[in-house]
């Protein structure tokens, strides 16, 4: 009887089974790996990041917010827009327009028969000499004379209702029968007397000769005065327009001597 011979085993049958086995393992748990991410993706349902656009304009500004929610196992994208419009109107600006006050074309005029006369007259004592001080003259009417004289022309623009206006232009004249005497008069009162009447204290002024006195009456601004007197004074006075009352037409044109 013969024998069969004995088949030999081989030492490397062993480790390549555990090594298919270990790769059937790895890919098991690969596949389980895989089936739990997609179930716990579906259970979730975790919406993306939100995308915003925001668009701004000048007059308007519109605001729109897109939202995405996407499901891996449906396939289903869902997309709501939001838009907001805000609108801005814009008034235009108030323009206000000042008329600068002008001078009226009538005038007013009162009359001082307060005589100026040498006995009225004193040194300046803000006179130093005609170097130093050209435009201050040498001499100048008592205190006493200017107070009464601006007492007595306030108390005239009292009765013509003019005591807060303002003159524009001012002319005085002096009564004299010399002119140099009646200019040199009137420009006393300009330097000393117009400062102190607030009506007069901006206004342009003017001296001149008034002529000589004439007998009568004359109906001034402020009411009838009866004559003149030599060495008195006469005002042509021109106002400042204002909103409050109706300028002067050039048609009215008192005479005061």
């Amino acid at each position: 009887m013969r024998r069969r011979p004995r088949a030999t085993i081989s030492h490397d049958e062993p480790v390549g089974l555990a090594g298919w086995l270990y790769t059937d393992l790895l890919l098991g748990l690969a596949i389980v790996f895989l089936g739990c991410i997609t179930f716990v993706k579906a259970v979730s349902g975790e919406p993306e990041p939100e995308a915003a656009v925001e668009t701004t304009a000048t007059t308007s500004s519109t605001t729109s917010t897109t939202t995405t929610t996407s499901t891996t196992t449906t396939s289903t994208t869902t997309t709501s827009t939001t838009t907001t419009t805000t609108t801005t109107t814009t008034k235009p600006p108030i323009v206000t327009t000042t008329i600068a006050p002008g001078v009226e074309k009538g005038f007013y005029c009162l009359r001082l028969n307060q005589a100026l006369t040498s006995e009225q007259m004193e040194s300046n004592p803000l006179y130093i000499n005609a170097d130093e001080t050209p435009f201050i003259s040498a001499r100048k009417p008592s205190d006493e004379w200017i107070d009464k004289a601006v007492k007595d022309l306030l108390q005239q623009l009292r009765d013509a209702d003019l005591i807060l206006r303002e003159a524009g232009i001012t002319l005085v004249f002096g009564t004299s029968p010399t002119s140099s005497v009646g200019k040199r008069n009137a420009a006393y009162f300009v330097e000393f007397v117009i400062p102190k009447l607030r009506v007069f204290r901006n206004s342009a002024t003017r001296a001149f000769w008034g002529g000589s006195a004439n007998s009568g009456q004359y109906t001034t601004s402020s009411g009838l005065v009866e004559g003149e007197i030599d060495n008195g004074l006469t005002l042509d006075f021109y106002l400042m327009t204002t909103p409050n009352a109706d300028p002067l037409p050039a048609t009215t044109k008192p005479d005061c001597g």
